[in-house]
């Protein structure tokens, strides 16, 4: 697009809210949601710029100068969730672009540390960022654009900006005029009005290296002025423009990128709370002042803060955990159900115990699609000539239960992605399905049972929850024939879990050391092998078969280690409590081998008392006083507790003694 400028169409009246006026779509009868939008603060209709299915999505990428931590996760997973949701469940078509920094002051800060060019130490933690997202199933965008290869565009984007008289040129450098931004009748810093001349804020937008100079903050006209383009010191990569050398400021890249891409409308701006002021304030001024319009951007979502021990995660406050390492304690399915577990926009606290609660959820979902695809198989093995059809109270009472669910779930989600609650629904769904699975057995309604868990199977994948194609449950990759894994080694585990199951019955009687290695086999097949297999085994009672369920094998040895874990922490923690038993005993034996009639001669009490009576009671103080009641009292309770330690300490003499003799 360039410097050319595409006039909108005559904004519609606008909508009133208590920040300003939201100059946004007119006409909301095609609405399928609500959204929160920002701007009015407020939950609105929505729907898109033209009223139809295609929708436009731009989200602010990383600034590939580190490691992505857990609170990128955070804000990419779940609006990863939000965007799935409007493709995947409310059927827009969505174009999504995603903005890469790669050159900023940071990564011209970091890369001048370990003496690397920019752009190396840019490409490598790009690529890292992309893997990272790969492996949090996080979907590509329709178009990633890096702010390097957007340079002749972002120039022609400033010069235009200036033609319409909202920027200035100062030492080589290029500032937005707020003043006379706000002076054409703009509203300025909409996202977040309270920010407005946080100079604090203003800063840390402004970037490191320009902060630190106070000559470049005295060349703006006013504080909260901010660059455009900046002028490049010696050492600095730069670019030539009619300003002479130098690179794009931070904000000016997503708009200039975002218009050039998308257009002068754009449906979806998303991103972090954090950056409402002063970035994606003034990403909106710079588009309004660009196409001499009052409305760039219809719906602008926020993803809340991720917390950790109070504080928000961030590189820098040290808090963080990278993406990486999260990886390997946890898998992606889990991650994303902790972050289901809360709404897009609120704010998310990392705890431990949060995902230990996360990997039970998970656990409760794959025992019941293990279950339920139990029962289908089950249910298979019988004729159907023998199986009755006719729908019982049982199976019209689930059926019930089922519309119910997704009416509730449909209603969460078109209330501004509530997926806490349409995930409490599932849950619902799911409990009461396993009640049914355990009172019907094979007599289950099969075709019911079917409908339930592609339903449940079908909203984990608008999720993300489920990136492969069965019908039912997580899944497993497809054969080359096109069938699951699960159903070409169906009948082969049908037939070793039987044998098994035989093998275990017909020795159950046998106590013979022979026996005994043989059912510690069978133990083993079940928690070491086949595991690793992505099969987990589970015996039930004495004259019922086992069951086997199909599961992502990295997850199950995960399992496997934390149980090992959690097992060790419990022999230790015996261990511990048993060593302090021990040695609390070896304390009252050494006391109780005093005898209660020595005991206030010697030790703490010597030297205390001058006269005793025959029992060895004190009576009088060392100054020859006699003692107060109270204080004969306390002595009297030590005397009481030393009588019984001593008692202990004859009988575990006597003990020792018996069996010496023996």
């Amino acid at each position: 697009m360039g410097s050319t400028v595409t006039n909108p169409p005559p904004a519609p009246s606008p909508v009133p809210s208590e920040n300003h006026p939201w100059y946004g779509p007119s006409d909301f009868s095609n609405s399928k949601l609500n959204v929160f939008n920002t701007f009015t603060a407020t939950t609105v209709p929505f729907v898109t710029q033209d009223n139809s299915n295609n929708l436009t999505w731009y989200i602010c990428g990383p600034t590939v100068y580190d490691s992505a931590h857990v609170g990128h996760a955070s804000n990419y997973v779940r609006f990863d969730i939000v965007r799935r949701i409007l493709a995947d469940y409310f059927g827009y078509n969505l174009i999504v672009q995603m903005n890469i920094t790669d050159i900023d002051d940071k990564i011209i800060k970091r890369a001048n540390e370990r003496t690397i060019p920019f752009q190396s130490l840019a490409r490598h933690y790009e690529a890292e960022f992309m893997r990272d997202m790969d492996a949090l199933n996080v979907l590509r965008p329709t178009y990633i654009t890096r702010v390097s290869e957007y340079i002749t565009e972002t120039v022609d984007y400033i010069r235009h900006i200036m033609q319409n008289g909202f920027a200035y040129e100062s030492h080589g450098s290029v500032y937005f005029d707020t003043a006379a931004f706000q002076a054409a009748g703009h509203t300025y810093g909409k996202l977040e009005p309270s920010s407005v001349g946080n100079e604090a804020l203003i800063a840390e937008g402004e970037g490191a290296l320009s902060t630190a100079d106070d000559a470049i903050t005295r060349q703006k006209k006013a504080s909260g002025d901010f660059a455009l383009w900046k002028s490049s010191k010696p050492g600095e990569p730069f670019w030539q423009s009619p300003w002479g050398k130098g690179r794009p400021g931070w904000h000016i890249e997503c708009s200039a990128m975002a218009s050039t891409v998308l257009g002068p409308v754009i449906d979806v701006h998303v991103g972090g709370e954090d950056l409402r002021f002063p970035h994606h304030s003034n990403e909106v001024a710079q588009a309004e002042a660009y196409h001499d319009s009052h409305q760039w951007v219809n719906y602008f979502l926020h993803s809340g803060h991720l917390h950790i021990d109070g504080l928000k995660m961030s590189k820098s406050l040290k808090n963080f955990i990278s993406i990486d390492n999260w990886l390997q304690r946890y898998n992606a399915r889990q991650i994303r159900l902790a972050f289901l577990g809360y709404r897009y926009r609120a704010p998310m606290t990392y705890t431990e115990h949060g995902m230990e609660e996360a990997i039970n959820l998970d656990r409760t979902f794959i025992d019941f699609f293990g279950a339920l695809k139990a029962t289908l198989r089950d249910i298979a093995k019988h004729d159907i000539k023998s199986r009755q059809l006719r729908p019982k109270q049982l199976d019209t009472e689930l059926a019930a239960e089922l519309r119910r669910r997704q009416d509730a779930v449909h209603d969460h989600l078109a209330n501004d992605f509530d997926t806490p609650s349409a995930l409490r629904e599932i849950q619902s769904l799911v409990r009461f399905t396993n009640a049914y699975l355990a009172g019907q057995g094979v007599d289950a309604n099969e075709l019911l049972l079917t409908s339930i868990g592609k339903y449940v199977t079908k909203m984990f994948k608008v999720f993300g929850l489920v990136s492969s194609s069965n019908d039912i449950g997580y899944g497993d990759d497809a054969s080359a024939q096109g069938q699951s894994r699960e159903k070409i080694i169906a009948p082969t585990l049908d037939a070793f879990c039987a044998f098994r199951d035989q093998i275990r019955k017909t020795a159950r009687g046998d106590k013979t050391e022979a026996i005994a290695k043989i059912l510690a086999l069978c133990d083993a097949v079940r928690d070491d092998v086949l595991p690793p297999l992505g099969i987990r085994l589970e015996d039930r009672g004495l004259d019922q078969s086992s069951v086997w369920k199909m599961e992502d094998a990295a997850t199950l040895v995960m399992e496997i280690q934390r149980k090992k874990e959690a097992e060790q922490k419990r022999r230790e923690e015996k261990e511990r409590q048993k060593a302090a038993r021990e040695a609390k005993l070896r304390e009252e034996l050494e006391r109780g081998a005093v005898s209660p009639a020595d005991m206030f001669r010697q030790g703490e009490y010597a030297g205390k008392y001058s006269e005793y009576d025959d029992s060895g009671m004190p009576k009088k103080n060392c100054d020859g006083k006699d003692l107060s009641k109270s204080a004969l009292k306390s002595l009297t309770k030590a005397r009481v507790r030393q009588e019984k330690l001593h008692a202990k300490y004859l009988a575990a003499m006597a003990r020792d003694a018996e069996n010496g003799a023996l």
